[in-house]
Order: C-alpha cells, then structure tokens, then sequence
C-alpha cells in the first residue's frame, strides 16, 4: 500500500475518532497509542534486490537505505507541516 494511502486512511480515522469521541478524548488515545508504518519493500524488492539491477549497481545497500530514508523524512516534514 502506498505511503500516502496510509497517511489518508490515517488521518480519516482521526477525523471518525473526532466525531465519535469528541477532540479531547481522541487527542488522549493517540497521545497513548503506538503507530506502525510500512514503507520501502517495493523499493528494495523492485529496484535494489533484482538481479541485474543498475539500482544495486549504483548503490550499496546503505547508500540505498540512507536515500529511501531521506526521502521518507522529506515527504514526512512536508506532509506534516501542510
């Protein structure tokens, strides 16, 4: 599933949680909730680990990693401060 797919579905439940529970209650479940994301599978599977890739060629797998995590934070920090 696409980041920004989570990131939206996230964000509808908040707004559910709001009309459901009220703002201040829903503030206190999230201050006390844990949250999981799911990122970059695809990008290793589809263009680091495949043989022959020019990706894997290009980069080493922590080179590889540090770019994937730099473009997560910078989507984040936009995203976030919308």
């Amino acid at each position: 599933m696409y980041l920004e797919t989570q990131l939206s579905w996230f964000s509808n439940t908040i707004e559910e949680l709001k009309r459901m529970i009220g703002e201040e209650a829903t503030s206190e479940l999230l201050m006390k909730s844990l949250f999981t994301l799911s990122v970059g599978s695809n990008d290793y599977i589809n263009n680091y680990l495949l043989q022959f890739s020019p990706t894997a060629t290009r980069f080493t797998a922590t080179e590889f990693q540090d770019l994937l995590l730099n473009r997560l934070s910078n989507y984040l920090d936009v995203r976030i401060y919308q």
